[in-house]
């Protein structure tokens, strides 16, 4: 524990600087020594060690002590206090405040959530005193820190909006410039153990087996033909909230934005426009239902599984102007008891009406809705109505759009400052099954996650708290990810670690941002790359991203273990190349390319390379023919010395007797049909290859995607299969089963 005495001072009689040595800056012993005052209910308790602070009621309120401070000589040290948390303490948080001339609080925060009760802790604050997590000014939070020379007071505060009880006993608070920063989250390390579990359960949740088989037509084994697998789009989505104005707009500038968003996300979401007052015209002409409804209509063309959000967003504060003027009659003292029940019974209808409405508009083209937002802090309609209106909106939503996957979208549950059991989780924890015992119609959980540098929880807690929220069964999503911090390498470490937890536990099926500077960036090549979106750019599109390149084996098989997606899959033989796009999910994929008899030099078909090849090769030589027919092993259309090549080296080959019942045989038709068509096709961009620079801002490369509804990739044929189509009778195409993609015809087909 820090010294009490290597620096002293005693409060309300430093007039001048400190002398520029100071280590150490004594703000209270609690020794005999309380506060100048308190509010919200706390209470101080002096002792002759320590002085307790509590309100055994709730756990918001501060003590005040009153001091005339210059601390700008040790603006680099940080706040170290030593407490213990006493029986019946049950909030998970409290702030320390540092208050100037001119009105301006710096405060710091601290987390008591893991704490055991009864013994004392020493914790130190993340940022230095230069720093604090944030400030307020009496009527909002601003950048301007306060002026640590003119520093008035400083205050203990507890956790605003907390119902739990409140008890601490003070021992020592300390300014030092000689501590170390303590880790900002758990797990933080490098060789922090999560990580190696991490990468276990990404490559049993993310990943599944690909293996494609090069053969002939009967049966001949292809070895040493190259195989590359190169990713084109994930299964896992995400993506970003995006203005809705921009995806309509004709401006360069924001087709550039656009653009980037088609090439790089599989889902996302807007900002605003889905909300209830831009809905209803409240909002101006930047919305509109025909822009929102414009932009669902491009993102459904460019595969983004799209995000509803809100529905109800049940605060005064956030709904349309007709329905505030209904509320503020309501709770006008002067209006009539008739009058109330009227205006109750117009409001309750219009909530549904608006429901009915915009879930019918919307019918088809998201994946799922937010039916309500953030309930624990805005419930001004619920106090009005009781708790089962929500029940009857989740009903009402289902009714209006029955498509999309229905959501409680909530915050601080994952950016829960290292908790797992606060009473943000209890509060969400209660609301759901309260939802799920009164029947709602409730699919998922949104989990916000806005982090700040007080708010950061670490691998292991998030998958604690989504373990927890696991038990209900319910779909979930990472669905408004931000870091707020000025430390950039902390907000990127952080991101990384975050979205890696996240990607690592199978209740989560996307991650969406609340914002890319990636879009911001492509509509105005000056704006720099954030931090959070290095890492997930990195991430998604580099660690996470299949690129892989291969050879079959003697056997003509080559495996490889890939991110769930869909991959472009490219076959290489003499110069020659075949692709095929196909969706690659949990269960895995069996691929079989199958070539003309003539690749291996069976010139007969008749499954075995001898002597009789031998004589068709002779009795051809020189001629033009189709290519890969007859004795052509190289695929040039001319019988000449390199097929004779190929002849020798297969010679003594012969294809296994079980091959009609590992692969599908194609027909000669199909075969004819489908080396005439099946070519190489340029793969999308992998992240890989930009630089996080003006590069990544450059064209993108045409975006290539199957449909996808809902969140899932549905089955559908590449470009090359509805060409091959034109070509093809209809019954050669077909699904092999419930979910699996549609094959080409018969030149590669999955087994």
């Amino acid at each position: 524990m820090l010294s009490k005495r290597r620096f002293m001072l005693s409060l309300g009689m430093l007039l001048t600087p400190l002398a520029a040595s100071a280590e150490e800056v004594l703000l209270s012993d609690f020794n005999n020594s309380g506060f100048s005052y308190t509010y919200g209910g706390f209470q101080a308790a002096p002792g002759a060690s320590s002085t307790r602070l509590y309100d055994p009621l709730d756990g918001w309120g501060a003590g005040v002590r009153s001091a005339s401070l210059d601390l700008s000589t040790i603006d680099d040290g940080r706040l170290v206090i030593d407490f213990t948390p006493n029986t019946g303490h049950e909030t998970d948080s409290f702030l320390i405040h540092l208050n100037d001339a001119d009105g301006l609080s710096g405060r710091w925060a601290f987390n008591t959530s893991e704490l055991p009760i009864g013994q004392t802790a020493q914790l130190t604050s993340l940022n230095t005193i230069a720093n604090p997590n944030s400030v307020y000014d009496g009527s909002g939070f601003v950048d301007t820190p306060p002026d640590l020379s003119r520093i008035t007071s400083w205050a203990i505060e507890g956790q605003w909006g907390s119902s739990s009880p409140f008890d601490l006993s003070l021992d020592n608070l300390l300014i030092s410039n000689t501590v170390d920063a303590p880790p900002p989250y758990v797990g933080y390390e490098l060789d922090a153990p999560w990580r190696a579990e991490a990468a276990t359960r990404i490559d049993q949740l993310r990943k599944a087996d690909l293996a494609v088989e090069v053969r002939t037509a009967s049966g001949l084994a292809l070895p040493g033909a190259g195989v590359s697998i190169g990713m084109v789009r994930h299964e896992f989505e995400f993506g970003s909230a995006m203005s809705g104005n921009r995806l309509v707009s004709n401006s360069p500038a924001d087709i550039a934005y656009r653009d980037k968003a088609a090439e790089l996300f599989t889902g996302g979401t807007f900002y605003n426009d889905l909300k209830w007052p831009p809905w209803e015209g409240n909002w101006g002409s930047n919305f509109s239902q025909a822009i929102s409804l414009g932009a669902l209509d491009w993102a459904e063309a460019n595969d983004l599984a799209m995000r509803g959000h809100v529905m109800v967003w049940p605060a005064r504060s956030h709904l349309p102007n007709s329905m505030k003027a209904k509320l503020d009659e309501y709770n006008n003292p002067s209006t009539s008891s008739s009058r109330k029940t009227q205006l109750e019974d117009e409001m309750r209808q219009a909530v549904l009406n608006h429901i009915a409405d915009i879930g019918s508009a919307t019918e088809g083209k998201l994946a799922d809705w937010d039916v309500i937002n953030e309930i624990r802090d805005n419930h001004d309609l619920m106090d009005l109505f009781g708790d089962e209106v929500m029940v009857d909106w989740f009903n009402a939503a289902r009714a209006a759009n029955p498509s999309a996957s229905l959501y409680l979208n909530e915050f601080n549950i994952l950016a829960a400052s290292g908790s797992t059991d606060s009473d943000a989780h209890q509060s969400h924890y209660d609301s759901v099954a309260y939802l799920l015992d009164n029947d709602a119609a409730i699919d998922g959980l949104g989990l916000q996650s806005h982090f700040s540098d007080a708010r950061l929880t670490g691998p292991e807690k998030v998958w604690q708290i989504l373990d927890r929220f696991a038990e209900f069964d319910l779909e979930a999503k990472v669905t408004e990810y931000t870091y707020s911090t000025d430390d950039e390498e902390l907000q990127e470490r952080f991101t990384r670690d975050f979205a890696t937890a996240v990607f690592a536990h199978e209740s989560i099926d996307a991650f969406i941002t609340w914002g890319s500077s990636v879009l911001e960036a492509a509509a105005d090549p000056s704006q720099e790359i954030s931090p959070v979106d290095v890492a997930l750019m990195d991430l998604f599109f580099n660690e996470w991203w299949t690129d892989e390149s291969t050879t079959t084996d003697a056997i003509g098989l080559a495996a490889e273990r890939v991110f769930r997606g869909l991959h472009d899959i490219t076959v290489e033989l003499r110069g020659q190349a075949w692709t095929t796009q196909q969706m690659v999910s949990a269960e895995g994929l069996d691929w079989a390319f199958v070539l003309p008899d003539a690749a291996a030099g069976d010139f007969n078909g008749d499954g075995a390379v001898d002597a009789a090849d031998y004589t068709v090769w002779r009795d051809t030589l020189s001629e033009v023919v189709t290519p890969w027919s007859g004795a052509d092993a190289d695929g040039d259309g001319v019988i000449g010395p390199n097929d004779l090549a190929v002849w020798r080296a297969n010679y003594g080959a012969t294809a296994p007797a079980n091959t009609s019942a590992r692969v599908p045989e194609p027909s000669g038709l199909a075969l004819v049909t489908a080396f005439a068509l099946l070519t190489r096709r340029p793969r999308r961009t992998s992240w890989r290859d930009h630089a996080y620079s003006a590069r990544l801002l450059s064209t993108p490369t045409q975006h290539a995607g199957s449909a996808r509804r809902h969140g899932r990739l549905a089955s559908a044929p590449s470009p090359q299969t509805a060409q091959l189509a034109a070509f093809t009778p209809p019954d050669l195409l077909g699904r092999t089963g419930s979910g699996m993609p549609l094959r080409p015809p018969l030149a590669c087909e999955p087994h």
